[in-house]
């Protein structure tokens, strides 16, 4: 929705994208980012080994705003996966109260982080995650995509995901909005380094740690 009323002050956010061969899809994911309709933001890429055009595409960003940094990295340390090492490096750099963790394939409304944020501290949340609306244009992506968000919801019920004392737990790796120091609580990335689906171990340790008030999974940003 894009009629959230917004909190005032809201926080600062740090909003971390990790990268790694996108030049295909991070222009378009800046671009988005960089029209955000929110006061106070940052934006770290953090280019992950590309062998593409990505780490060309992010420096030549570099240079048309001050929200932007970017973080090359060149070596992945034994045990942790590609991503989780990307974005616990960009952490170490981010100066927001709150954490969006999202991918290099996504595309974001001007309004969307400002409803996200009012949405969290309106109902006292310390994790949203969101599932975005999917953009199915080849053949296959229109067979497959709907097949895999159905399955999904089989496997993780939303009503079991957002009720607390349920151990059913969940989050979409493409978008997730945490408060910064329940994120610490939660050891970080650092906690999840070796797993594939990090964003759903995460969101694990935040049920059986009760660090999280809350978690909200609604159908698009």
């Amino acid at each position: 929705k894009e009629d959230m009323p917004a909190h005032s002050p809201l926080p600062a956010v740090s909003i971390l994208v990790p990268a790694r061969n996108e030049a295909d899809n991070i222009a378009a994911c800046l671009n988005s980012l960089l029209k955000l309709d929110y006061p106070q933001y940052e934006i770290i890429v953090i280019d992950d080994r590309s062998n593409d055009a990505t780490p060309r595409i992010l420096d030549k960003f570099k240079n048309t705003s001050t929200r932007l940094k970017v973080i090359h990295l060149s070596n992945l340390p034994s045990g942790w996966t590609g991503k989780t090492h990307a974005l616990f490096q960009g952490v170490k750099i981010a100066q927001g109260e709150w954490f969006l963790f999202t991918d290099a394939d996504t595309v974001h409304k001007p309004l969307s982080l400002k409803n996200a944020v009012s949405y969290s501290l309106e109902r006292n949340l310390d994790l949203l995650s969101l599932y975005p609306q999917s953009r199915n244009q080849s053949f296959w992506e229109k067979i497959t995509q709907p097949l895999g968000g159905s399955i999904l919801t089989l496997w993780y019920p939303f009503e079991k995901v957002n009720t607390p004392g349920s151990p059913t737990a969940f989050a979409n790796g493409q978008y997730i909005l945490i408060k910064k120091s329940s994120y610490l609580e939660l050891g970080g990335h650092e906690a999840v380094k070796g797993e594939l689906l990090e964003d759903v171990a995460m969101a694990g340790r935040a049920k059986e740690k009760n660090k999280i008030t809350h978690q909200k999974i609604t159908s698009s940003y």
